[in-house]
């Protein structure tokens, strides 16, 4: 009498999620995709170089910092640590353009809703965070080949869709360009 076989299973090919980049699939964006995750590792990488990054969080202090403009109830303060320039850079806007503009902000400002003073500190690259908040005021930015991956990854975190989208259409314009200045 012979034992039966064991059943092997075939290898599969899991498709990547949509929910990092909800165009990706659509527009064919294997490569695009490649370069983020080799992106990101990169990344993990450099934290785990460095000390941990908190999370941006919102804070109602008592006695408002220092600042060169005044502010209002309305108004915003975003305390950007850049760790590896080792770099602080405020940031003034307001509160209801930050939250249209940048949807990550929404369920943090409301929180505290009946707050006066809103105090934010995140850990980001400066320039990257200046380009999103030029974005947000101006709603347009000049994307190049060595920053659209940089302001892709931010914009999707910071749920800017619109300038994700704006991003994702530079880079499949320019993928061939954009792998061949990411691996030179």
């Amino acid at each position: 009498m012979q034992r039966p076989r064991p059943q092997t299973s075939k290898p599969t090919y899991k498709q990547p999620s949509n929910d990092t980049f909800p165009f990706a699939s659509v527009l064919g964006f294997s490569y695009l995709e490649k370069v983020v995750e080799q992106e990101r590792r990169k990344e993990e990488q450099t934290k785990k170089e460095r000390k941990p990054i908190r999370p941006a969080t919102a804070r109602v202090d008592s006695k408002p910092r220092p600042n060169p403009t005044p502010i209002s109830p309305q108004d915003v303060v975003i305390h950007v640590f850049d760790e590896q320039r080792n770099v602080k850079r405020d940031f003034y806007c307001k509160k209801q353009m930050l939250i249209s503009q940048m949807r990550y902000f929404d369920t943090v400002l409301h929180e505290d809703s009946n707050s006066l003073f809103y105090d934010i500190d995140v850990h980001s690259d400066i320039q990257v965070f200046e380009w999103l908040m030029d974005f947000c005021l101006k709603q347009e930015i000049k994307l190049e080949n060595h920053t659209v991956i940089s302001i892709l990854i931010s914009s999707n975190f910071l749920q800017m869709a619109q300038l994700e989208e704006m991003c994702l259409r530079y880079a499949y314009e320019n993928i061939n360009s954009i792998i061949t200045g990411t691996f030179s």
